[in-house]
């Protein structure tokens, strides 16, 4: 499993480059630098299975002051496709889950505005509450399993029904 996760909340009249790169450097070359290299010196083992942290910023919705994390979560959805083409050849799976809020230490150190979050909880369809840990770790043990060998390539939102709204 690639996880990482940095995230600066900055409204596009103040975007600053360096904010931009750190973000993107985190949250996606990272990731695919520590995939590349695995790969390329064939510490995965054959029929194995990746799976990466994605977000529902970016491949899903927009968010102010949300552009470089958006930017890079969402280039993280395009890499890993075009990893579990390459990496196919081996019978490596390569997957992500893209996780609404879920109650973490970064999620707690958010500056989102009480008003604002209390509109993202209205959206829930299957429940104002963000999501426990445990509830996404159990998604990518499945997609770690053998039992989920028939998929590759792809992006599981797990959001409790946010995105459909």
């Amino acid at each position: 499993m690639f996880a990482a996760g940095y995230v600066e909340n900055t409204p596009l009249r103040f975007h600053e480059s360096e904010s931009a790169t750190q973000q993107i450097m985190v949250n996606l070359v990272s990731q695919v630098n520590l995939f590349g290299e695995l790969y390329r010196c064939k510490r995965l083992a054959q029929d194995s299975s990746v799976v990466f942290v994605g977000s529902l910023l970016g491949p899903s919705i927009g968010r102010p002051a949300g552009l470089s994390y958006a930017a890079s979560k969402a280039g993280l959805i395009g890499a890993i496709k075009v990893m579990a083409l390459e990496a196919a050849k081996k019978g490596i799976r390569v997957n992500a889950v893209s996780p609404g809020m879920v109650e973490t230490p970064m999620t707690e150190s958010l500056t989102i505005s009480s008003e604002l979050l209390n509109k993202d909880k209205k959206r829930y369809p299957l429940g104002a509450k963000y999501l426990k840990q445990d509830e996404v770790t159990s998604i990518m043990k499945f997609l770690l399993d053998s039992e989920s060998n028939a998929i590759t390539g792809q992006n599981i939102v797990a959001d409790r029904g946010f995105t459909l709204l």
